[in-house]
C-alpha cells in the first residue's frame, strides 16, 4: 500500500504524473479522464448503446411519435438510431410507448417519414 493512510487505496505518491482523473480513466478502460465522458445512449429497437450523435430522440407529443432533433423538446425521449430497421423493432417489441411512458399505441406513421427524409439526407441506408 503506497501513500500511507490511504484505506487500502494505492494512491500515487507525491510527485507522480498521474492524476486521480486519469486514474480513473484508465481504470475504466477507456482513456479519458472522468471529467470528460460523454452519455451513453441506448436505442430502445436493437438495444445497442452509442452516444447522443448516433442516436436520435423520439418524443410522444398527443398520441404521435416525432423525432426531436435538437433533443430539446420537453417531456419524456427515447433514443433510437436512425435506421428503419431498429424502428421495425422497436415496433415489434412495443418498447417505444413503454420508454416514454404512454398508455395507448403511439402512431408511428411520422416517425417512420422522418426516418426516412433523415436516411435520404445522410445519402445512406
Amino acid at each position: 500500500m503506497t501513500g500511507g493512510a490511504g484505506g487500502g487505496v494505492d494512491w500515487p505518491t507525491a510527485g507522480s504524473p498521474v492524476t486521480p482523473d486519469a486514474a480513473a480513466g484508465a481504470a475504466r478502460g477507456d482513456g479519458t479522464p472522468s471529467g470528460a465522458r460523454t452519455p451513453v445512449r441506448t436505442c430502445v429497437g436493437c438495444r445497442g448503446k452509442g452516444s447522443r450523435t448516433d442516436l436520435v430522440r423520439v418524443v410522444a407529443a398527443e398520441g404521435v411519435a416525432v423525432l426531436d432533433l435538437r433533443a430539446r423538446a420537453a417531456g419524456r425521449g427515447a433514443w433510437l438510431h436512425p435506421d428503419p430497421a431498429c424502428l421495425a423493432l422497436a415496433e415489434r417489441r412495443r418498447a417505444l410507448p413503454r420508454a416514454l411512458r404512454v398508455p395507448a399505441p403511439l402512431d408511428l406513421a411520422e416517425l417512420r417519414a422522418g426516418l426516412e427524409r433523415l436516411a435520404a439526407g445522410r445519402g445512406g441506408a
